[in-house]
């Protein structure tokens, strides 16, 4: 007797079983992935990313969270750069020009005392003054780049922490390299030659003073935008 399916007919499927058919594939399918399909677009947390700051040359850790939002920690190469910038302003300016103590290169075969000795070391305080621009300017590049990808409220410890480490940082490479090494000029030349010591050991300690401090601020400022996230 010939069969259904040799007549034209299409056996009806039992909808029962095709049910349960269905639903072992997808079992199936979730062993391999550990989630149902349903929840495969939202089944993990974006993650966590290690980007190499444009900003500074950094390596910065930063979490792109549920809004989209990228969140990074402060840019310390810009602060330090700032500091490096105002140490310097503030010895061209006040050492150099109002105190009048000394000029880049009065004790490298140029004392103050002739208007030709005069004009080199002016032109040499202007070629201070341009590095320490530079440095200004480069910190606050980095900074104006990384604040408009950062949106994580810093704390205020954070800016003027690293400024004093920049600062120090300045103070000890001017007085290890020019004042002791190299010799081109001393803190307070208008003192005996045998005090000249004393001043340069005190901007030296000065120096050291302002970046253990603002290390501390800045160790204290990471702890306080921690907490805010």
């Amino acid at each position: 007797m010939p069969s259904a399916v040799q007549l034209g007919f299409t056996p009806k499927r039992d909808s029962g079983s095709a049910h349960r058919q269905e639903a072992k594939n997808g079992h199936a399918q979730e062993g391999s992935t550990g989630l149902p399909p349903r929840n495969r677009a939202r089944e993990a947390p974006l993650p966590s990313l290690m980007q190499e700051a444009e900003h500074g040359c950094e390596v910065h850790r930063v979490t792109i969270n549920g809004n989209g939002r990228t969140e990074g920690g402060f840019p310390v190469s810009a602060g330090i750069l700032f500091g490096l910038g105002l140490g310097g302003f503030f010895d061209g300016i006040v050492l150099h020009q109002l105190l009048q103590w000394h000029h880049l290169v009065t004790s490298a075969g140029y004392p103050p005392h002739s208007v030709e000795n005069l004009k080199v070391n002016t032109f040499w305080d202007g070629v201070f003054h341009a590095g320490t621009y530079v440095f200004t300017m480069l910190g606050l590049y980095i900074l104006w780049r990384y604040s408009r990808k950062n949106h994580v409220r810093w704390s205020g410890k954070l800016l003027p922490g690293t400024f004093l480490m920049g600062f120090g940082i300045f103070n000890l490479v001017e007085g290890l390299i020019n004042h002791n090494l190299l010799g081109l000029h001393h803190v307070n030349e208008t003192v005996p030659r045998e005090q000249w010591i004393y001043w340069d050991i005190g901007f030296l300690v000065w120096g050291a003073s302002m970046l253990i401090g603002g290390w501390l601020l800045l160790r204290a400022g990471r702890r306080d935008t921690a907490a805010r996230r």
